[in-house]
Parts: C-alpha cells; sequence; structure tokens
C-alpha cells in the first residue's frame, strides 16, 4: 500500500531509524521515502533473531501504520572478534 504524504509532509524516517535502532540486535538503520512508500534497511547480528516480518511488526506495534516500512532489507554481521 501506498502512503500519500503530500497533504501531511514527508514522515519523519529518524524516529523510524531511532526505533529500529533500539531492538535487540540491530547495528545499524536506515529509512527513507521513496514513491510515496517508506523503506529501511538494516544491519543485524548474525545470531539475532530478526527477520523483516518481526521488524515491521514492531513497528507496526510502536509506530503504527504510517511510519511502517513498506519493505525492510537485512544484513547480517558478524559479531566483532574481542
Amino acid at each position: 500500500m501506498q502512503l500519500d504524504f503530500a497533504d501531511r509532509g514527508l514522515p519523519d524516517t529518524r524516529l523510524i531509524e531511532r526505533f529500529l535502532l533500539s531492538l535487540n540486535g540491530v547495528l545499524y538503520a536506515k529509512a527513507w521515502e521513496r514513491h510515496g512508500q517508506i523503506l529501511a534497511s538494516v544491519t543485524v547480528l548474525e545470531d539475532a533473531h530478526c527477520d523483516d516480518t518481526g521488524l515491521q511488526e514492531a513497528c507496526m506495534a510502536e509506530l503504527g501504520p504510517s511510519l511502517t516500512p513498506a519493505l525492510i532489507m537485512i544484513e547480517r554481521a558478524m559479531r566483532p572478534a574481542a
């Protein structure tokens, strides 16, 4: 579903990024608007139990439908060596 931000201005993508970064295992988050949809990219620890559906559900519960990304791309990162 595409959102129409023309009447309300652009979504606060920084709020989405801060929320995603607050989730366990998320190391990096970037959100943006393109053609009326919110998209996001996250980097998570390779052993984190994160998937796009779970992240979208968390956004929906906390931020509501207008700030929930339509697509979340996930990249997995190895835990840095100690």
